[in-house]
């Protein structure tokens, strides 16, 4: 099947050898670490919605000066 064609390839090319392994870690780690943290900043923007300086900050004067 192709899956099993699949999990072949994969192990031969990446498991077998501790060294690509190591490198097949070190580099997918950047990506994961990036579409982690975005993921993580749009669900905590969504779950507080309506929260932030910028969502409110049309409720304050324009002006600029600080009291």
């Amino acid at each position: 099947s192709s899956l099993a064609n699949l999990s072949k390839n994969v192990y031969h090319a990446v498991f077998r050898r501790t060294s690509t392994f190591v490198i097949a870690v070190v580099v997918m780690a950047y990506p994961f670490e990036r579409a982690f943290n975005v993921g993580t900043e749009r669900y905590f923007r969504f779950i507080n919605k309506g929260k932030f300086y910028d969502d409110i900050k049309s409720q304050f004067g324009q002006d600029g000066e600080e009291e």
